[in-house]
């Protein structure tokens, strides 16, 4: 499945494109790169193994407001330099409330808007993972960070889902 969420009218940034490889009867098919408090046109397409479009949906989904209270103020683009910007957007390691608080990864486009988040403070298992680790983006697509405050490295998927999780402590670190 490909999937693009498109972006507004009258943006810079391109819209969010991912290939999604699930295969069965029933599916959850995760949608990233969506604006917040939007309606957001989303199409996906469904190939077979040789990359055939076998079917195509066009769908408009509304997502609400972000309610929390660590998530990150508004951005505002002060001057935007389209043409020297690689496309894409920007990962921002953000400390949450202080430097001791859980951090706040998200990712704003090029226009200033927040496209992609991971509210640590909702999972038991990630809540005191603090940004002195930081997040680096592995080339399976899923992240890498550390939990100095549980000895641990731990690699996460876009979703916050865990997929390794390493002590530290054991290996001798």
């Amino acid at each position: 499945k490909v999937q693009i969420v498109h972006s507004k009218q009258g943006k810079h940034s391109p819209g969010v494109e991912y290939t999604c490889r699930v295969v069965g009867l029933t599916q959850n098919i995760p949608v990233l790169g969506h604006y917040l408090n939007d309606k957001n046109k989303i199409t996906l397409s469904y190939t077979d193994l040789q990359g055939n479009v076998r079917a195509r949906s066009d769908l408009k989904i509304q997502t609400k407001t972000l309610e929390s209270r660590r998530r990150p103020k508004e951005s505002r683009v002060v001057k935007a330099q389209y043409d020297r910007m690689e496309p894409g957007m920007n990962l921002v390691n953000s400390p949450g409330q202080d430097e001791t608080d859980t951090s706040i990864p998200y990712m704003i486009d090029a226009d200033g808007e927040i496209r992609w988040i991971l509210d640590w403070e909702k999972s038991d298992e990630h809540r005191y993972i603090g940004i002195g680790c930081g997040l680096i983006r592995m080339q399976n697509g899923h992240y890498m960070t550390g939990d100095g405050n549980h000895h641990r490295m731990v690699e996460v998927d876009m979703m916050g889902n865990t997929i390794h999780n390493w002590d530290m402590l054991e290996r001798g670190y």
